[in-house]
């Protein structure tokens, strides 16, 4: 048996399809969602689905959407009718398990990838530059995602922002080359890291920085983080579980701020590993409480032995700052 639409689900649903192709695809839902939408296009009829079918054939129409199911949506979209959009994105990271999707947990990765799928009426994935861990807060992250369903950046923006958590903002969307890749077209990679070291904590901004209650001597952390720019092996302050192929990364930026009680530690790279921001603020913080020197600092990060550095600074305290392309 074919099933029933309701007419305010297929309302102003207009498809376009040439040639058998999605060339051209233009869907326009209103008052429902893809979610559920059960059909059987194979040797039946298309009775409720209003649709202009240019070449009079649905042959190489590839989708499956039998039992609700629009995996295979983009199955059989010639690359040449998707287009890729960027995002640029802002976000706190607390309450989220991190950037990426996981099988459990709410990640930022997932809600974004939900709303989109949503707005475009099939699957996005979402290709973030950086990967935050849970915690982790960001002013410029930046991802793209591919759609055969054409937006207006500013419609994006807006339904983007109405339909996510209020701790995560789309800032801007616009249209950009195939050849984009939000990873691997970055060639810089800026954060930067609060620490609060007044002697009682900051109630307004909890989960934000990292309360340190010492007064902290920054003109040593200055100095001893001198030695991190340029090209080295940054072993030392590489997490256990890193799965990059290499340690070495180029280092171009590297400032110690004092903002009356907060320090504020801003790094530059071409890429970071993981943890390795966070590794480095845990030993700089070692000197700047004068348990360790300028001297040992220097001499772990040559040494290349991780489990002679400082413990890894909590993750309410790291902001992804910028990427640049």
């Amino acid at each position: 048996m074919k099933p029933e639409f309701p007419a305010e689900f297929l309302a102003g649903f207009q498809a376009d399809i040439q040639g058998g192709s999605l060339a051209g695809f233009q869907a326009d839902i209103q008052g429902g969602s893809l979610a559920g939408f059960q059909a059987d296009i194979q040797g039946g009829s298309l009775a409720g689905f209003q649709a202009d079918i240019q070449g009079g054939s649905l042959a190489g129409f590839q989708a499956d959407i039998q039992g609700g199911s629009l995996a295979d949506t983009l199955a059989g979209v010639p690359a040449e009718s998707l287009v890729r959009f960027r995002l640029d994105i802002e976000y706190a990271g607390e309450g989220f398990a991190g950037w990426q999707r996981q099988a459990s947990g709410t990640t930022l990765q997932g809600v974004l990838e939900d709303a989109l799928a949503r707005l475009c009426g099939h699957p996005v994935t979402l290709m973030g530059a950086g990967r935050t861990d849970a915690g982790v807060h960001a002013l410029g992250q930046v991802a793209h995602f591919d759609t055969c369903r054409l937006r207006s950046e500013k419609v994006l923006v807006r339904a983007l922002n109405s339909t996510t958590p209020p701790a995560v903002t789309v800032l801007r969307a616009v249209q950009v080359p195939r050849a984009f890749h939000a990873r691997y077209s970055a060639r810089y990679r800026e954060y930067f890291y609060r620490i609060s070291d007044r002697e009682t904590p900051p109630a307004l901004e909890r989960g934000r920085l990292w309360h340190v209650p010492f007064a902290l001597a920054e003109d040593k952390m200055r100095r001893a983080a001198q030695v991190l720019l340029g090209t080295h092996d940054f072993s030392a302050f590489r997490a256990a579980k890193c799965q990059a192929k290499s340690p070495i990364r180029i280092v171009s930026r590297m400032e110690i701020q004092r903002l009356e009680k907060e320090i504020r530690i801003v790094m530059g790279a071409n890429s970071f590993l993981h943890h390795m921001v966070r590794n480095i603020v845990g030993s700089l913080v070692l000197v700047g409480q004068g348990k360790e020197s300028v001297a040992w600092f220097a001499r772990i990060f040559a040494n290349r032995d991780r489990t002679r550095a400082g413990a890894t600074a909590p993750p309410q305290g790291l902001y992804l700052n910028r990427i640049l392309y």
